[in-house]
């Protein structure tokens, strides 16, 4: 991130905080995305329930919300889609101790040219580098959706994430592929930007 960005990131925990969150979601994948549209609150113009569970993060430019991610630990819940759909539990490592679901990462369309989204990255997988979580999985079921999602994979696929599953069906979105992070093979790649990124950042011992 840099000065001229003007963002910080943060884990959303007070009450104003996840109302702007609430707000934000409603606006960026409901309106926009026309995603979820069956959790969507329409009066009150919000997102909230399972959409604010886990650990959500957010980008703000002064009190305004411009992108937001939100992590779900497995130690906690596992979705039942992940089991059924996403088969997490056939990943050939302890899924249930070190790995987590990514979702609702998005950004306000004046931002997605700034350092918001790669900023809220490394604040997330840094956090759960430190709680013990190793193995990340998302979807790109939101970019089928619109059309993108090419980009999507090669945007991830940078990131070091690879192909699990061609295509599943996410809940409230639809359908798309799965791909997963697999932090410790990602620290061992020559080139990986995880290493380069996160070379200094050892996940604690097992």
């Amino acid at each position: 991130m840099t000065p001229a960005d003007n963002l910080r990131v943060s884990l959303v925990q007070g009450d104003g905080d996840k109302a702007r969150l609430a707000r934000f979601l409603f606006d960026r994948l409901v309106l926009e995305c026309g995603v979820y549209r069956d959790d969507a609150d329409y009066d009150r113009r919000t997102l909230e329930g399972m959409h604010l569970s886990g650990r959500c993060y957010a980008a703000f430019h002064g009190d305004e919300i411009v992108g937001s991610m939100r992590i779900n630990d497995f130690t906690k819940m596992v979705p039942t889609f992940c089991l059924t759909e996403f088969e997490v539990m056939a990943y050939p490592k302890d899924v249930l101790r070190h790995g987590a679901l990514v979702t609702n990462a998005v950004v306000d369309e004046h931002r997605r040219k700034s350092a918001a989204f790669v900023s809220m990255a490394i604040r997330l997988v840094r956090d759960a580098i430190d709680r013990g979580i190793r193995i990340f999985f998302l979807s790109t079921a939101i970019g089928r959706r619109l059309g993108v999602e090419t980009d999507y994979v090669s945007m991830y696929r940078a990131m070091g994430f690879r192909p699990w599953r061609p295509s599943v069906t996410v809940p409230g979105i639809g359908e798309g592929s799965v791909m997963v992070l697999d932090f410790d093979e990602e620290l061992g790649r020559s080139g990986s930007l995880t290493a380069a990124y996160f070379g200094d950042h050892k996940a604690p011992p097992v």
